[in-house]
């Protein structure tokens, strides 16, 4: 028993032995060792593989999904706006949003606020021969012209309302602004020798009146002299003699004004409450032209019922603002209250003011003629016989002084006044007026208003030889020019897009839409396809590698 024993245990022995004797090929060993890290990579790339794709399923919701709604909801708007704008145009629906004057945007505010500034010159004509023509050594009274003297217009608009029946009503208030640096040192105070309208308004009151009436007048104004020395401010601001306070005093319907001062009497009340039409219902000629002025549909004083001679406003504006739109053959009708009726301007030439393609409008010399039926001219006087052509009658705006308006300097007429005057130098480049107009939008770029205003006096009688001496006679008073030089730099680029780039954009606009619409559905698309594409790549790489991993292990154990 115990030689079997220890035959047993050197059979053990020895198969230990040989056990610890056989030796394991390095090659094998490598690729058991490789095999291992790449099945525990592979795990691990499987594993954060499998928790990447659950976290951006978590976040497509979020994140990946939002970013695709909104490229599908823009894409889908531009493709809309693209076919809206191929119907209705950029320039069309600019134009009509304008028409409406929709308060905060910039037509709007522009007009509401005006920023151009508007020049007032005046000049006025003093007297160089006052004595003789009074005692009768000179048949012709001769005037010299005084001026420019420089004011500044300044425009608000005030109390602005709009109306459901597409109109716009506003409170229009005007005044002067002296402009010391534009002026000659003093010319305000310098003393000048000029008619006495004063007198000669009351004259003309009662020039057909009783010799009864005439007597007490003429004791009145013997106070006064025919030709008075003041200063060029008291002549436009405060004209008043001892006889206008003695006859306002005894005779009050004899003076309708307490102050005949030319530039008083002009802005004494220029607060005007005026009603515009506005908005698509009208269509864009039509666009601000005064519905009423005053309240009235007729000019300020003329009143139809009461008999008076309708007359018209013609679809006319203050010349802020003229119609859109405005063609060559339209007359564009320009309203000022001091020439007290509308006034035609007619078309002339095309003309270039720096990028801005404008219309110039100009005034007929026959603007201030009668018209072949009186019946129908408002405007042909207030006495008998009518005025010659050339004048227009402004009483009704002047508490009925015998005032009629002209072009300076009498331009392009003659008639009385060159039998009793001497003095004047009428052309066009001075006296003239016009208008240069962006015609898309209807701004005015450059424009000139220029009128005169005139005494007329009748055949008179029964007064004093001297105030004789103006019977049948036209004194001019003071001639204005109104001047717009030029636009403000806001003004001047909102004018270039909408008149310049604005009607180019409205093909070009609707195709950039389209492409950016399409471009963003491309991109919406072809996420979607990468996603479907990417997930199942994702799929089968994750299947090759666990069948990759199972036939290594395979082959390792076999």
């Amino acid at each position: 028993m115990q030689n079997l024993k220890m035959l047993e245990m050197n059979f053990d022995n020895e198969n230990c032995n040989y056990s610890n004797n056989i030796k394991t090929d390095p090659k094998e060993d490598m690729f058991a060792e490789l095999l291992r890290k790449t099945s525990v990579e592979d795990d691990q790339q499987d594993k954060d593989e499998i928790d990447s794709n659950a976290k951006r399923k978590a976040c497509s919701y979020l994140c990946y999904n939002i970013n695709t709604y909104l490229q599908i909801f823009f894409g889908t708007l531009f493709i809309v706006l693209a076919l809206l704008l191929s119907r209705w145009s950029l320039f069309e629906i600019i134009t009509t949003t304008r028409l409406r004057m929709t308060p905060k945007l910039p037509p709007y505010e522009l007009w509401a606020k005006p920023e151009p500034i508007i020049y007032c010159r005046v000049y006025l004509f003093t007297a160089v021969n006052g004595d003789a023509f009074l005692n009768g050594t000179d048949a012709k009274l001769k005037i010299k012209e005084l001026g420019p003297i420089v004011f500044r217009e300044q425009l608000e608009h005030n109390d602005i309302v709009r109306h459901e029946n597409s109109t716009l009503s506003y409170t229009a208030r005007r005044y002067l602004e002296f402009l010391p640096d534009m002026n000659e040192p003093g010319i305000l105070d310098r003393h000048i020798i000029v008619p006495n309208i004063v007198l000669l308004g009351m004259v003309t009151k009662i020039a057909d009146s009783l010799f009864t009436t005439k007597i007490p007048f003429n004791m009145i104004s013997r106070a006064d002299k025919l030709f008075v020395n003041m200063t060029v401010s008291d002549y436009f601001w405060n004209f008043t003699t001892p006889a206008l306070l003695t006859v306002d005093k005894y005779l009050p319907f004899l003076v309708p004004v307490d102050n005949g001062g030319t530039l008083h009497m002009v802005y004494k009340d220029f607060n005007d409450r005026i009603n515009v039409r506005i908005g698509p219902k009208y269509n864009a000629q039509e666009f601000f032209t005064i519905n009423t002025f005053g309240y009235q549909k007729t000019v300020p004083g003329y009143q139809p019922e009461r008999g008076d001679c309708y007359a018209d406003l013609m679809n006319s504006t203050e010349g802020a603002i003229y119609p859109n739109q405005v063609a060559k053959d339209v007359i564009l009708w320009y309203w000022r209250k001091s020439v007290c009726r509308p006034i035609p301007l007619y078309f002339e030439k095309e003309v270039q003011m720096g990028k801005l393609k404008a219309f110039k409008y100009v005034t007929h010399v026959d603007w201030y003629d009668r018209k072949e039926n009186l019946t129908e001219d408002c405007y042909k006087g207030f006495g008998r016989t009518p005025l010659p052509d050339g004048l227009s009658d402004i009483s009704k705006c002047y508490s009925g002084l015998p005032i009629a308006v002209s072009s300076p300097h009498f331009f392009g007429r003659s008639g009385i006044w060159d039998d009793k005057l001497e003095g004047f130098t009428p052309n066009y480049v001075d006296h003239g007026s016009y208008a240069i107009v962006e015609p898309v939008n209807g701004v005015p770029l450059d424009q000139k208003a220029r009128s005169q205003s005139n005494l007329v006096l009748p055949k008179l009688s029964g007064f004093s030889q001297e105030v004789n001496k103006f019977s049948e006679m036209i004194v001019p008073i003071i001639w204005c020019e109104y001047h717009l030089p030029e636009v403000t730099p806001s003004i001047t680029a909102l004018l270039i897009f909408t008149s310049n780039y604005l009607p180019r954009l409205r093909y070009i606009v609707p195709v950039i839409f389209l492409i950016l619409g399409l471009i963003l559905i491309y991109f919406v698309i072809k996420r979607l396809n990468d996603d479907i594409s990417l997930s199942g790549y994702s799929r089968v790489k994750l299947l090759w590698r666990r069948e990759k991993n199972h036939y290594l292990r395979r082959s390792s154990n076999g």
